[in-house]
């Protein structure tokens, strides 16, 4: 079967399930099978594909059809400009939290001397490692409360690089890591019971995504211990969802804080300072 016979027939097949996305969804597949990029798929679409690359491909293409994340498939996941390893151990970055990284950027220009950054919940580690890279000054630790997530960012800091100070903390125990200039976080703060599609509901680890009846607990958590996890001067930024806004802004009222929108229009960062 040629490159373009499979493209065709895999990119049908995934139509119900990843509509505009499918052919692309077909391209990345195929290249991962292949051990080529999509730029070469796309260039020699009469290639014949030998049956032991096919056999790999239809695999993969029927774990998709099963609505398991493609990123979870590839092993991988684009984040501000570079690749990043994940599984299901960690959930997969979305660009809307490239935001986040953006509004922490831009916070450290304007800090002098000694920056010190934590990120809570890392995950992955894309957002404490894209900080360190474009920040390189900076002072970065990861926590997560996730052995197995802490070694997927681990993995992916030694990938590129990255002198990070990793830990595992849960930040509903006490807090003993001391202050920072900027404390980020993509915190967990899916309502439970919130109707979500299979991909994240079924794959995606759970204890990432849900935080209590409204998505709030994990925020509130961190409401709890703004004082001593921020110096004076300093700031807390967190992802959350749009419906959000109001409250979070009331269970930081003592404080400044500004909400900025995603590319979709939808309130998704909101930085409160300490004062």
């Amino acid at each position: 079967m040629t490159i373009s016979n499979w493209i065709r027939s895999a990119t049908a097949s995934l139509q119900p399930i990843s509509d505009r996305g499918s052919k692309i969804e077909a391209e990345l597949i195929l290249a991962h099978c292949l051990r080529v990029s999509r730029v070469w798929i796309l260039a020699h679409p009469e290639h014949f594909v030998e049956y032991k690359a096919l056999i790999s491909c239809e695999n993969l293409l029927t774990k998709r059809l099963n609505r398991e994340p493609l990123a979870y498939l590839l092993g991988t996941k684009p984040f501000y400009g570079r690749d990043f390893l994940v599984n299901s151990d960690v959930l997969i970055p979305r660009p809307e939290t490239e935001h986040l990284v953006e509004q922490v950027l831009a916070l450290l220009e304007n800090l002098s001397g000694k920056r010190r950054v934590i990120d809570i919940g890392t995950g992955s580690g894309c957002i404490a490692i894209s900080l360190k890279l474009e920040s390189p000054a900076a002072e970065i630790t990861a926590v997560d409360i996730n052995a197995s997530a802490l070694r997927v960012a681990k993995r992916n800091a030694e990938t590129y690089g990255a002198d990070i100070n990793f830990c595992k903390h849960d930040i509903f125990e006490d807090w003993n890591l001391g202050e920072f200039d900027i404390v980020a976080s993509n915190p967990p703060y899916v309502p439970i019971g919130a109707i979500l599609e299979p991909e994240v509901r079924v794959f995606e680890p759970p204890e990432a995504l849900f935080s209590g009846d409204a998505g709030m607990t994990h925020i509130e958590r961190l409401a709890e211990i703004f004082n001593q996890m921020v110096k004076s001067g300093g700031a807390l930024i967190i992802e959350h969802g749009g419906e959000q806004t109001a409250a979070i802004h009331e269970l930081f009222m003592p404080y400044k804080a500004e909400t900025l929108k995603d590319l979709a229009g939808h309130d998704r960062i909101t930085t409160i300072w300490r004062s």
